[in-house]
């Protein structure tokens, strides 16, 4: 018997530091917008640490290749109530069907993702330059499962 509760956290960014200005790198503390009826501990918010860096320097369309990589790094403040198995995924726009998801961390408020993947395109086109500098790019979200049942013991129990 029970549901499952689960957490979902989200947070939606732009890729344009990537092809504007000379930051190709950045570090984001992303906080996490969940559902208004999750009861979240005091302390640290629900948050997401991404780091997102650029492989080669080149930054301005005709440059050639676009080449970076992902590395979701962790979650911070998931509610103790949600944070049996904690999961990250994240899709970028126009390409929701392919979703990439880090590992699952057990029993961990702050799980550690250590996620990391390569991006390349082989021609930063003016298509692909508007994409980079739109809104809401990227679409993260952090995934925490309860326990499930109503606090039965492990394994529940059957009546004979």
């Amino acid at each position: 018997g029970g549901t499952r509760q689960v957490f979902i956290g989200r947070a939606s960014i732009s890729l344009r530091f990537l092809v504007q200005g000379n930051s190709p790198t950045k570090y984001f503390t992303l906080p996490l917008e969940y559902d208004s009826g999750i009861r979240v501990d005091s302390g640290a918010p629900p948050q997401l640490l991404v780091s997102i860096y650029q492989l080669d320097k080149k930054g301005k369309p005709d440059d050639g290749r676009m080449d970076f990589v992902v590395h979701v790094l962790q979650a911070k403040g998931i509610p103790k109530a949600y944070c049996n198995a904690v999961h990250c995924k994240y899709v970028f726009k126009w390409g929701e069907k392919d979703y990439y998801k880090s590992n699952e961390v057990k029993m961990s408020t702050d799980p550690e993702f250590d996620y990391k993947k390569r991006y390349a395109f082989p021609q930063l086109t003016e298509q692909l330059y508007g994409w980079f500098t739109s809104e809401n790019v990227m679409t993260f979200e952090v995934i925490g499962l309860g326990a499930s049942g109503n606090s039965a013991p492990a394994g529940g129990h059957h009546d004979p």
